[in-house]
């Protein structure tokens, strides 16, 4: 049916993207309503459905984010750091290094880099959504509700797109420098609270502020969505569960392990 003329023809987005997939599996659809039906999206997610989409859709844009990335990583800053850093182990002034050994220093370090950078960028996602789902299930068993740990799965995948769309985002600020410091890299995008405070500032304030990250906060509520559904309880006991699973993390990979990394570097 084609429209009057003078009326508009507004374009369905879903529509479009059922078309694309062959109207014969809405998964993917799924990946755009996460984003613009996000209740809708991780009811029907918490109910079960295949982990893949979103995991390909989250490491295809680590790996974009990795391509960009390599190639701008001030590597010989970090040679050179980690010569400084071996010389005050060893109580000792550092001794200079030739310019044959720098230039082998730096050309390994930049493959052991690239590799580690690729490697996560294509198994990063995976891992961390498998790791976030494994705790929140066995929260959510501790609390006395069991979701099926299937469903648990595809709800950690599709709530932690957020953070593939946040690599996506920073890609401007990164292809805008020529180097970039792997410290510095938290910089790029000013999503966290950790911007308020000076550059360079460590230690269990600065990882308690780059915990609190618009993204990840967003993921968070897409999971306290998407959980409710899969452990069939009520919003507020998912919220319970997995805002104190998010401290706990929180706790012990943002400030503790920066208080650790402070007190070694002083």
């Amino acid at each position: 049916m084609t429209a009057r003329l003078g009326e508009r023809c507004p374009i369905d987005p879903r529509r479009w993207l059922l078309y694309v997939c062959g109207g014969a599996n809405e998964e993917p659809v799924l990946l755009l309503d996460t984003f613009t039906a996000p209740r809708r999206a991780l009811g029907q997610v918490g109910a079960g459905v295949s982990v893949m989409p979103a995991l390909v859709a989250a490491t295809l844009a680590a790996l974009v984010h990795a391509a960009v990335l390599v190639p701008r990583l001030d590597v010989e800053a970090v040679v050179e750091q980690r010569h400084s850093m071996s010389a005050q182990e060893g109580k000792e002034a550092p001794a200079a290094m030739t310019p044959h050994e720098r230039e082998e220093a730096v050309v390994s370090q930049r493959k052991l880099t690239a590799a580690g950078v690729y490697a996560w960028g294509l198994l990063g996602s995976t891992l961390q959504a498998f790791g976030v789902a494994l705790a929140l299930w066995l929260a959510f068993k501790v609390a006395g509700v069991g979701p099926a740990f299937r469903s648990t799965f595809a709800v950690a995948s599709y709530g932690l797109l957020p953070l593939g769309l946040a690599k996506l985002l920073s890609l401007p600020a990164l292809l805008g420098r020529g180097t970039i410091a792997p410290t510095a890299l938290a910089q790029l995008l000013p999503s966290h609270l950790g911007v308020l405070l000076p550059p360079g500032s460590s230690g269990p304030l600065a990882g308690l502020l780059g915990s609190i990250n618009l993204f990840s906060l967003w993921s968070l509520v897409l999971v306290i969505m998407g959980m409710a559904a899969a452990a069939r309880t009520s919003t507020w006991r998912a919220s319970v569960v997995t805002v104190v699973m998010w401290l706990s993390y929180v706790a012990v990979f943002g400030v503790a392990l920066a208080a650790v990394a402070a007190r070694a570097q002083s």
